[in-house]
């Protein structure tokens, strides 16, 4: 099994995929850096990386070793990325506090809600999909139940939070 690094240049706008064993690049892609330390994640599941688009609205699916790269458009841009656990799941959450979950084999957006009142920088799935967690510059950290987020019933509205720390310094 191959083990790669991925790595993102603020300097020249590239992504490069290195591997581990040989320190040689096996893929670059140009004129797309990850948006920061938590705008890139990896699906094993899929062979996909996802990279927020730095400074503008586009999330960059990269189908390594393939040079074109299909771009799904948030509403605006986001900051931070991750993939569930299990593959199926991709969130994303934005600088006006709002969270995207697509689903990752499709690429359809399944729910866009507002989750914070200032940048949803940070996210994660709890290792069985079950939850959400983000973490905000408004000073709260807040837990979403993914049946919730997903209710079909409540296509346009937002979910009630699971579980809110807040004012954690």
């Amino acid at each position: 099994m191959q083990e790669v690094a991925i790595v993102c240049c603020d300097e020249n706008d590239t992504t490069l995929f290195i591997d581990l064993a040989t320190q040689n690049t096996v893929y670059t892609q140009h004129n797309n850096a990850c948006a920061g330390s938590t705008g890139c994640a990896f699906s094993t599941q899929h062979n996909i990386l996802i990279a927020a688009q730095r400074k503008k609205s586009g999330v960059h699916f990269y189908y390594p070793p393939k040079d074109a790269a299909r771009i799904h458009h948030a509403a605006e841009q986001v900051d931070a990325v991750t993939v569930s656990p299990d593959g199926v799941y991709l969130a994303a959450g934005s600088r006006l506090g709002r969270v995207f979950v697509w689903q990752l084999s499709s690429g359809d957006l399944l729910k866009m809600f507002q989750a914070h009142y200032r940048s949803a920088g940070q996210l994660c799935f709890t290792g069985d999909t079950s939850f959400l967690v983000t973490g905000s510059l408004d000073s709260t950290i807040k837990v979403w139940n993914m049946a919730d987020v997903l209710d079909a019933t409540q296509p346009t509205a937002a979910p009630a939070a699971h579980r809110v720390v807040a004012d954690h310094h």
